[in-house]
């Protein structure tokens, strides 16, 4: 079941990109985009990217490996703070799921099917 942690154990947690979905978060921020990033303020950033939603499973006692919600142009596993976001943990996943769920997350679009998704990558 999946299961949204709550304030209090977000803060206990270190996060990931989980190994499995590592080539679909390189793909995504290694991509031109069609404006500088650079040009935007740190306030800017953090407004259009509040309140994402992460998705993850438990690898150790106090850490995340993250494979979905990355998707944004203010990612920063570094120095984002998790507290001002939701980390929904699946139970577990296969790697094989991981990386699909990965992929899914790094194409979605309000054109694009899942179903196409998953051609795309097999």
């Amino acid at each position: 079941m999946k299961k949204l942690l709550p304030l209090k154990e977000l803060k206990r947690y270190t996060f990931i990109v989980h190994p499995s979905a590592k080539p679909a978060f390189d793909f995504f921020f290694n991509h031109m985009h069609l404006f500088f990033k650079s040009r935007l303020n740190t306030s800017t950033l953090q407004i259009l990217n509040q309140n994402q939603i992460f998705y993850g499973i438990k690898t150790q006692e106090n850490e995340v490996a993250l494979f979905s919600g990355y998707e944004f142009i203010g990612f920063d596993l570094a120095n984002i703070d998790v507290t001002q976001h939701n980390v929904i943990i699946m139970p577990s996943l296969t790697d094989e799921e991981i990386t699909l769920q990965a992929w899914i997350a790094t194409f979605l679009s309000p054109n694009r099917a899942p179903r196409e998704v998953q051609t795309c990558i097999k």
